[in-house]
């Protein structure tokens, strides 16, 4: 296919996009070029998967992984400044202060509820607002007005890696393949280090229907094997 063809393809979908903004709308292939063609316009690489399919309110969107904003900061010299960390009643706030290099300056916050929340998982929430807050400044300052995977993770209903009807545009509730041998055990190690409870692990597995860890999505695997290493590694721990 010629670069014209492909350009007016391009232009199709997002147009349908933009005109309809429910990506189930489009088919299987209408969903890669859209993806691309979002990747190319912020300058993302794709096969880093920085963006991940989420349904909301009845609709298929994107919302961003951790690697989108890791990029972002890096392509565009994007420095983070934290201004503020405090609790107010029970509610831990962080905020923070992007700059780029032409001076143009954002603030976002990330807020986290510490309520009954005690040792490390009061340790853990406490670090996830100043993730939160860095991240979400970050897709602010870029223009971008996806939502970041550390927000999505607390919307009641959502539901994340779901793969959407080709052409009718409905939604199969079919979750994308399981995780991968390699990521599960990932997942196992830092479960071990950080003496995951068993209790936080009937939440994930409630959340998707499913009765043991080796039928979650590689997509939500994956999102909590980033973020129990993030947090690690914020927190000084080697794994």
């Amino acid at each position: 296919m010629s670069t014209e063809l492909l350009n007016s393809a391009a232009h199709s979908v997002l147009n349908s996009v933009i005109t309809k903004g429910d990506l189930s709308k489009l088919s299987d292939p209408e969903k890669t070029m859209y993806y691309k063609a979002v990747c190319e316009s912020v300058g993302l690489n794709p096969l880093t998967r920085p963006f991940e399919y989420m349904v909301l309110q009845g609709k298929t969107t994107l919302y961003a992984r951790k690697d989108a904003t890791e990029q972002l900061r890096k392509i565009h010299n994007i420095s983070i400044e934290i201004k503020s960390r405090e609790l107010v009643e029970d509610c831990y706030i962080v905020t923070a202060k992007a700059r780029m290099p032409d001076g143009r300056v954002d603030e976002s916050i990330g807020a986290v509820s510490l309520s009954g929340l005690k040792g490390e998982a009061r340790a853990n929430a406490v670090m996830k607002a100043e993730t939160k807050s860095k991240r979400r400044v970050t897709l602010s300052i870029a223009g971008l007005g996806f939502l970041d995977e550390t927000e999505v993770e607390t919307i009641p209903g959502v539901q994340v890696g779901i793969q959407t009807g080709t052409q009718t545009g409905t939604q199969t509730g079919t979750p994308t393949p399981t995780a991968c041998p390699d990521t599960l055990q990932e997942l196992k190690a830092y479960m071990d280090i950080r003496q995951t409870s068993a209790a936080v692990v009937d939440k994930w597995l409630i959340r998707y229907g499913v009765d043991s860890l080796e039928k979650l999505p590689e997509s939500f695997v994956r999102m909590i094997v980033d973020k129990m290493k993030s947090e690690m590694e914020t927190n000084g721990v080697q794994a």
